[in-house]
């Protein structure tokens, strides 16, 4: 009889559907933050929509204030961001798929670290976002994609525990960062017909190589991330148009 007795705690209110009804109401108040983001970024008012992405990256660590001791690193980092506008000139390399491709990284990072809650605030005020730009535009540019970048790390930074898991998740930048630094920055550094492996290759890097490195050695979690990151580098180079990088120069006079 005493197995089937509930077990007993110095907290006898903290019970697992208390926790499940935080993290629910957790949920919405980011998701909540983010719509109103979104409906703010639709008025159109340049100097805020310049700076939307910057300002989702800054709200994710307010909302972990309460359960990390690291969200004033990972809020000063994010707010050296705002000052730039983002006009999204240069465009990411991604264009449109770039912010949903970072909710992502942030699935992967998710699945990767112990505490969840920072994953949680910065999916749930970029999700809005993410999800208008996808379908409106425009595709963020330098400024933009960085806020996206310190939105993961500051994640990551703020959830993991220890540098296994650090590493790990860090993986979950995937293309945001690899693309740009292999094919450059612009809406055409990448073969539309090959734009959808590029997405592929994003997807299972960022969600499959953190979750399967987490707890292993130190040693093993480099090696595995750096085989990751070279798989990218090789698909993204695959992806370049025919071509891209090679000098060009304006036909000269013809001789006479």
């Amino acid at each position: 009889m005493l197995a089937t007795e509930p077990r007993r705690t110095s907290l006898p209110w903290f019970t697992r559907e208390v926790v499940e009804r935080f993290h629910l109401a957790f949920i919405l108040v980011c998701l909540a933050l983010g719509v109103s983001l979104l409906l703010v970024d639709r008025l159109g008012w340049r100097p805020w929509t310049a700076r939307s992405v910057a300002v989702a990256g800054i709200l994710a660590p307010c909302l972990s204030a309460g359960d990390t001791s690291r969200w004033t690193v990972w809020l000063a980092v994010a707010a050296l961001v705002l000052p730039f506008p983002d006009d999204g000139v240069p465009a990411h390399p991604l264009g449109r798929w770039t912010l949903l491709l970072a909710l992502a990284g942030l699935a992967g990072v998710w699945a990767a670290v112990p505490d969840t809650e920072p994953v949680v605030a910065a999916a749930g005020v970029l999700a809005p976002l993410a999800v208008d730009r996808s379908v409106r535009g425009p595709a963020p540019g330098p400024a933009g994609s960085a806020a996206a970048v310190v939105a993961i790390c500051g994640a990551v930074w703020a959830g993991a525990a220890g540098r296994g898991a650090a590493l790990a998740s860090v993986v979950a930048l995937g293309m945001l960062v690899v693309l740009p630094a292999v094919v450059g920055w612009g809406a055409d550094r990448v073969r539309p017909e090959r734009t959808g492996w590029v997405v592929v290759a994003h997807v299972v890097v960022v969600l499959v190589v953190p979750r399967l490195v987490t707890g292993l050695d130190v040693a093993v979690a480099w090696s595995a991330a750096g085989a990751a990151v070279v798989g990218l580098c090789l698909v993204a180079r695959w992806s370049r148009p025919t071509g891209s990088g090679m000098a060009t120069t304006a036909p000269g006079p013809v001789p006479g």
